[in-house]
């Protein structure tokens, strides 16, 4: 009698054993991790980073800074529990500029790019809504009514700006506009070499050009 209760033990033991090992076991999905893509790395300056633009009608100058620009961030696309996170990692980037180009709109510049692509978006709420994606030539993104649709409309091996060569400039139009500027011209790796902008002051479109500049990319 003593042996078969040593024997029942030893089982109940061991199943109570494999049960708590088998407990701390949860597989969890996998998350895939998807990372700043090359050209929104050609993007994302530091804070402090500026650009000294001169307007071509008028010859006053301006400097478009970045006054926040906290590096590359994560997000997910869903929540977590307890034993696991879920959903996929995407890598991205937040940046906010300001300057006083022109009268009528806005003077601040706020854009935000992803893995997937390269966005331009405004500052609400700690939040960053994309408005704008840009896709290849040709391509554009329109969401709905109450935001904007934008395409690259061409791309310049060479162009020169205000007298000084640049390569691989991609030229940028918004529609009706982005905080006011129409179109946006800029370099990888050295940002925003011109901009096109309506005046409601004088009611004329004016263009600013890239003088001098000193960024800093992450």
């Amino acid at each position: 009698m003593r042996k078969y209760s040593i024997i029942i033990c030893f089982v109940i033991s061991f199943a109570m054993l494999s049960c708590k090992k088998d407990s701390k076991q949860t597989t969890c999905p996998p998350q895939n991790h998807y990372y700043l893509a090359d050209l929104a790395k050609q993007f994302n300056f530091k804070k402090n980073s500026y650009w000294v633009l001169k307007n071509t009608t008028t010859n006053l100058k301006d400097t478009l800074s970045v006054y926040y620009s906290p590096g590359p961030v994560n997000s997910t696309t869903t929540g977590s529990s307890k034993e696991c996170n879920y959903g996929d990692i995407y890598q991205g980037y937040i940046m906010f500029l300001q300057h006083k180009m022109f009268v009528g709109g806005s003077n601040e510049i706020d854009f935000s790019g992803g893995s997937n692509g390269f966005y331009s978006g405004y500052y609400a709420k700690y939040n960053v809504t994309p408005i704008a994606i840009l896709n290849h030539i040709g391509d554009s993104a329109l969401y709905n009514n109450n935001f904007y649709k934008s395409k690259v409309e061409n791309i310049f091996t060479n162009l020169i700006v205000n007298s000084q060569p640049y390569t691989n400039v991609y030229q940028m139009v918004y529609y009706p506009d982005l905080y006011g500027f129409n179109r946006i011209w800029w370099c990888p790796g050295i940002g925003f070499v011109k901009f096109e902008c309506f005046n409601t002051t004088t009611n004329q479109t004016e263009y600013w050009e890239l003088d001098s500049y000193n960024v800093q990319l992450y």
